[in-house]
């Protein structure tokens, strides 16, 4: 066995083992080799990612991500995703031409949305996956297009929250700005969104005073818009934004 072949059978093992060990979690600097590991051997870990079943792959996908790499394998797990989800009183129809958009295989945004089955997001190392999986393909802003125009706080709040805490910030949000702007989302849909975050986001610092700035925008330059947008939210949540409000001092009744 030449050296190169030995050196790819090498750095394939270490990565099946790291996958593996990554069950019982990973140390920083266990994490920190295992990124530079795949970093290096790029190749071999879109192999082990594609032969493997195991949790632990997804590791190989954020690392190849967060360098801007690996766009091939967030597309295929993107077109896993889409084809996983689930939908309640839809129409075949509609379904295909969802899953088709939402995966990247067409740029042709349906006029309905089936309704999702489940509304709640996803596990924390899902979220960091679609955080990541935005530097590389449409899936995630997609994503959150769906979740902004039906209405779904969690699918929405969870990979952003990520982007905040994992790339900072400003990536969040002119990531959102990019998707506002690309898919031309209503300003309503936003300021009902955005409150409803705001008014769960308990004590997240950083994702509190994002949305929190957007809120005091609207309710200096447009108090009667804002509120007339947030009046059609549900009866629950319209009570817990304006109890929020209330409670920080930003609009009382």
């Amino acid at each position: 066995m030449n050296g190169a072949a030995g050196e790819k059978q090498e750095a394939e093992k270490r990565i099946k083992e790291y996958i593996q060990a990554s069950s019982m979690s990973l140390s920083k600097k266990e994490e920190q080799d295992f990124k530079e590991l795949v970093i290096h051997n790029e190749e071999t870990a879109k192999k082990v990612f594609r032969g493997s079943n195991h949790i632990g792959k997804a590791y190989i996908l954020i690392f190849l991500n967060s360098q801007g790499k690996g766009a091939d394998i967030a597309k295929e797990e993107a077109a896993v995703w889409a084809g996983q989800m689930e939908f309640i009183n839809s129409n075949p129809l509609e379904e295909r031409a969802f899953r088709s958009w939402l995966s990247g295989e067409t740029d042709t945004m349906p006029e309905t949305m089936p309704v999702n089955k489940y509304i709640m997001g996803f596990p924390h190392r899902k979220n960091v996956e679609l955080c990541y999986l935005s530097k590389v393909c449409t899936f995630t802003e997609r994503l959150i297009v769906y979740g902004i125009k039906k209405g779904y706080v969690d699918i929405v709040r969870g990979p952003v929250k990520e982007m905040m805490r994992e790339i900072g910030v400003p990536y969040a949000h002119s990531f959102l700005e990019h998707t506002i702007r690309t898919y031309q989302l209503s300003e309503e849909d936003i300021m009902q969104m955005y409150s409803a975050i705001y008014a769960i986001s308990g004590n997240a610092k950083a994702e509190k005073e994002f949305y929190r700035n957007f809120i005091c925008t609207w309710l200096e330059q447009d108090k009667d818009r804002y509120l007339a947008a947030i009046e059609k939210i549900s009866k629950d949540m319209r009570k817990k934004i304006f109890a929020v409000l209330k409670r920080e001092n930003l609009y009382t009744a």
